[in-house]
Formats: structure tokens, C-alpha cells, sequence
């Protein structure tokens, strides 16, 4: 984890990319843990300048990046009702933040 780190202290982040991803970002998709919907964070535009301090603070530091950028909820699925409760039977789908 540590060469990953070194390498991203030389990348920064900047608003123009991160509206250009965001862009892409579906706008009614269910949330994670910050509850906050792809429609929301596109358009609050004058939030993109901490956003992208916060993100360049992440990578410049020598630290875990927060629980919270890489926290997921997973839900089970059934695929098909007739064959049951078996194990086989479920896919798994994960929620994770938009950050």
C-alpha cells in the first residue's frame, strides 16, 4: 500500500476532472452511506472546490483513506425464486458512495 501512496503524492486532483467524472455520475441511483444522490452532487458547484481539497488531502497524506470513501453495503439478491434459498441462488450487489 505504501508504493500506491508514494505514487499518488505526485498526482492532484482538479475541479475540471472532477466535473468531467461527474458528469457521468447516474442521477437517481440509490445512495451510500452519505445518502446523497449523483443528481445533488452534480449540481452543487460551489461544494467542487472542497471536494477536490479534501481528495488532494487524502492523497498527500501517509494515512488510510477514511472508512467512509470506501465503505459499501451488500445486498443479497435472488436470482431465480424457483430454485430456492441455496446459496447458488444469490448474487451480490454492492452500494458505494459517489465520492
Amino acid at each position: 500500500m505504501r508504493g500506491t501512496a508514494n505514487r499518488l503524492k505526485n498526482s492532484e486532483i482538479i475541479v475540471v476532472n472532477v466535473k468531467k467524472q461527474w458528469q457521468k455520475i447516474p442521477n437517481w441511483k440509490t445512495t451510500g452511506k452519505n445518502n446523497v444522490q449523483g443528481y445533488w452532487i452534480k449540481n452543487f458547484h460551489s461544494l467542487y472546490m472542497r471536494i477536490v481539497y479534501q481528495m488532494n488531502k487524502v492523497l498527500e497524506l501517509d494515512e488510510n483513506i477514511p472508512t467512509w470513501m470506501t465503505y459499501g453495503r451488500t445486498v443479497l439478491c435472488q436470482k431465480d425464486p424457483a430454485k430456492g434459498i441455496v446459496v447458488e441462488n444469490y448474487r451480490p450487489i454492492t452500494c458505494l458512495s459517489l465520492m
